[in-house]
C-alpha cells in the first residue's frame, strides 16, 4: 500500500513538473484528470498529443525507476534473513506437539494410577 501512495506521489509530481515544460497549451491539472487513455480527449493537435505522452512517459519512467531502486536496495537484506524450509518448521512443531500431548497423557495417567492404588 506504501508503494503505491509513493508511486502516485511521484507520477503526479512529475506530471506536474514536466507538463509545462513540454507544452503550455494545456494545464498539468487537466492532463492528471484525463489521465493517460484520454489524452486525446484534450487535444486536436497531433503534436500536443505526442507531447503530452512523451510527459506520462517521462513521469511513468521516473516512477519505474524509483521502484527498481527500491528493489535494488532490498535485496542485499534478503542474503541476511534466515533460510527456514516451511515444510520441515511445520513437521518439527508437529512432532514437539505430539510429544508434548505423550507427555501431558502419560503424567496423568501415572497420576490417576497413583490416586487409585492409594
Amino acid at each position: 500500500a506504501i508503494g503505491i501512495s509513493v508511486g502516485e506521489n511521484l507520477l503526479v509530481g512529475k506530471l506536474v513538473s514536466e507538463v509545462p515544460k513540454y507544452t503550455s497549451a494545456i494545464s498539468p491539472q487537466a492532463v492528471i484528470q484525463a489521465g493517460a487513455l484520454n489524452l486525446d480527449k484534450l487535444t486536436s493537435s497531433p503534436t500536443i498529443l505526442m507531447r503530452l505522452r512523451e510527459v506520462y512517459s517521462v513521469a511513468v519512467s521516473a516512477t519505474m525507476i524509483c521502484a527498481t531502486v527500491a528493489i535494488c536496495v532490498s535485496i542485499p537484506a534478503i542474503f541476511g534473513m534466515r533460510y527456514l524450509n516451511l515444510v520441515k518448521v511445520s513437521k518439527e512443531r508437529t512432532l514437539a506437539q505430539k510429544s508434548e500431548m505423550n507427555a501431558v497423557s502419560v503424567t496423568e495417567s501415572g497420576t490417576k494410577q497413583l490416586e487409585g492404588s492409594g
